[in-house]
């Protein structure tokens, strides 16, 4: 989806962005105007959205999960997630309480197959986008959402 606005629309959506997340303006203007776009209708249709840092290397990618996500999911040590990719749309979606082949570890910690990282889905020492939609994580790198990838 394409979003044709203005700079001042930009910076119009960047504002109202700001308001409910205590983020750095310059990672807002770094993104794309569809991301901005996509995060403003998240915010605006309820649904919790947040930032975490993915670390690892190329063969071990963790993620650790912000504690109000796995408060307002009600997570704890050793549930299971199911996981599935969009390599078009470079979102990695989490389906908590299904018996999985990811698990929540100490820490709320996830560690994720080398699938991820080969197809770089998540990109280790990145910041990652989490939305809470559903019941469901999803998951997308902040390097996917930059205007100069």
């Amino acid at each position: 989806m394409t979003v044709a606005i203005t700079m001042d629309q930009r910076e119009h959506i960047i504002k109202k962005i700001k308001v409910h997340l205590n983020w750095s303006i310059s990672i807002f203007n770094s993104f794309k105007t569809e991301e901005l776009h996509n995060i403003y209708t998240y915010i605006k249709q309820g649904y919790t959205v947040h930032k975490a840092k993915v670390s690892g290397n190329i063969r071990e990618i963790k993620l650790r999960i912000p504690k109000a996500v796995v408060n307002e999911l009600g997570l704890t040590y050793g549930d299971r997630f199911n996981i599935r990719g969009s390599t078009t749309s470079h979102k990695v979606l989490l389906e908590p309480y299904i018996s999985g082949s990811l698990k929540l570890v100490k820490n709320n910690i996830i560690y994720f197959p080398p699938l991820v990282a080969a197809k770089q889905l998540l990109k280790p020492s990145d910041d990652t986008l989490i939305v809470v939609k559903e019941g469901r994580i999803y998951l997308k790198s902040f390097s996917h959402m930059q205007r100069f990838e």
